[in-house]
């Protein structure tokens, strides 16, 4: 059987098996590479490949729309979210989307990121109503982790008490990603 790789080689990407091929992922560029090849025929996918988490449900808005329980505290503190994080990314999976309610309300998020990109080789991506935006800009792209910025519109069915009308998505890779596999 091949060997497959769970960590980032040396130009930062990651190998790991799908159900009868390869994947070659670059954290920094978002570039999936599938190789298909008989070798391969007998790998199995290991774990998902994205990870889905709501990290708090506190949000600074109170949107209409919304089905989170903004009163449910988290259980979750950093260090608890990246050992978890940490054991799903040597288990296979590739990235991380937060989102929940606001991610920026938990407490340390910015200081979260910046260590999830540094210890583990984990895409990290979140979902913000984009209020505090400026705080994003400036906490976190002078460590050089914030590269890619994508407005994107919600639903406009109607009036919100929320005022909103779009939703980022947010990626957070080095600043340095130009490499090919």
């Amino acid at each position: 059987m091949p060997c497959v790789h769970v960590g980032l080689d040396a130009g930062g990407w990651r190998t790991i098996p799908l159900d009868g091929a390869l994947l070659r992922f670059h954290r920094d560029s978002g570039t999936n590479v599938r190789i298909d090849d008989d070798r391969f025929a007998t790998l199995r996918q290991q774990a998902p490949r994205v990870v889905q988490f709501a990290i708090t449900n506190r949000c600074n808005l109170a949107c209409g729309f919304c089905s989170r329980d903004v009163a449910a505290p988290s259980d979750w503190s950093a260090d608890d979210a990246v050992a978890w994080l940490s054991a799903l990314a040597t288990a296979g999976v590739l990235e991380v989307a937060f989102g929940g309610g606001e991610p920026w309300t938990f407490p340390g998020f910015d200081a979260l990121i910046r260590r999830l990109h540094a210890e583990t080789p984990l895409a990290v991506s979140f979902t913000t109503n984009g209020l505090w935006i400026t705080r994003v800009s400036t906490s976190s792209s002078r460590a050089g982790v914030i590269r890619s910025l994508t407005p994107k519109r919600a639903p406009t069915a109607g009036p919100r008490p929320c005022s909103m009308n779009r939703t980022l998505a947010l990626s957070v890779t080095s600043p340095k990603s130009d490499t090919v596999p």
